[in-house]
């Protein structure tokens, strides 16, 4: 018979805590949109009282779209002298993080601290950061704290991350298909937020349509025109972008 009795329960009655993995918290991985350079910083929260004895985590990522800076305990819950962290980096594009009481635990919820990445991709990609394991007294608990959108405040194991080169000039390129009948679609760059306007017009210089006027922010656009209202025949697409008129 295993009986387990902990340090300094003097009358036997301790028994080990139950499981404390609350799935209602949880919530699928939210995609974020992000750019190359971009600095990523992911909260770890614990969202359960429990008496903190130990911290056991480790995060997957891919080291050609991150570069780990490494953990930050900046308004953790838990004081640094008294849980004193390892971090072992030694495989790439895994995380490991330790952290074990060096005195009395603390009976706490709340953030544990953050783990901070940099997008290293210059291209579109999609990659995700996962947590592969966190538990609390070698029982799983927690996960990264969502703060923004509608899951704000649930608890992910993951995060899907969508990276958005930006161009390095303005460019409107050959809208496709073409010939075209009744749509085709228009690709723009820019490497800047601000003002767009892209019209169609006619061959006589007749504004047809205003398809965007309003700000956009910077990255790889498009659009689909519709032309299934207008005449057969040539037309041409304009875009006034950073003081600078394109014309296809």
């Amino acid at each position: 018979v295993f009986e387990g009795i902990r340090l300094g329960d003097v009358t036997g009655n301790w028994t080990a805590p139950l499981g404390r993995h609350n799935e209602d918290y949880f919530v699928d991985n939210p995609m974020v949109a992000v750019g190359p350079d971009e600095i990523i910083k992911l909260p770890i929260y614990l969202p359960n009282n429990v008496e903190i004895e130990g911290i056991d985590l480790t995060i997957q990522y891919d080291p050609e779209v991150f570069s780990l800076i490494g953990y930050s305990n900046r308004n953790s819950i838990l004081e640094e002298s008294t849980y004193p962290t390892i971090l072992n980096e030694e495989t790439s594009g895994l995380f490991k993080l330790v952290s074990y009481a060096n005195s009395t635990p603390i009976y706490d919820n709340g953030l544990l601290g953050y783990i901070k990445f940099k997008v290293v991709s210059q291209t579109t990609a999609h990659s995700t950061i996962s947590m592969v394991e966190m538990e609390v007294n070698e029982i799983p608990e927690g996960g990264f704290l969502i703060v923004d959108g509608i899951d704000s405040g649930n608890i992910s194991r993951g995060f899907d991350f969508q990276i958005i080169a930006v161009p390095d000039v303005f460019a409107l390129n050959q809208n496709y298909p073409n010939p075209f009948n009744p749509s085709t679609n228009i690709q723009f760059d820019l490497p800047n937020e601000g003002e767009v306007i892209i019209q169609i017009y006619d061959l006589k210089g007749n504004l047809i349509e205003d398809l965007i006027n309003g700000n956009k922010k910077a990255g790889y656009h498009q659009l689909k025109w519709d032309g299934s209202n207008q005449a057969s025949g040539m037309y041409f697409i304009r875009m006034i972008a950073d003081n600078g008129n394109y014309i296809k």
